[in-house]
């Protein structure tokens, strides 16, 4: 069973979360490691909607930026 913490500090979390994640997808060699990335945007994904402060249409358009990234990625490899 998968649990997910709350970030204490969401403001900070998802900027550091965000960084994170793009760096991951750049640096990403084989298919292993863009699935690692895949899981990391949708734990993003997740945490980011549970939040009462996200904006539903601001987490669609970045779910759909790192999805085409990884996409990119993928072809790339």
């Amino acid at each position: 069973m998968m649990y997910l913490a709350r970030p204490k500090n969401f403001k900070e979390w998802v900027s550091k979360a965000y960084d994170k994640i793009e760096r991951t997808i750049d640096s990403c060699q084989t298919v292993e490691h863009i699935d690692v990335a895949k899981k990391m945007v949708d734990n993003f994904i997740i945490v980011t909607a549970l939040e009462e402060e996200s904006n539903p249409e601001e987490l669609e358009a970045i779910a759909h930026l790192f999805w085409t990234r990884i996409n990119l990625k993928l072809i790339t490899l």
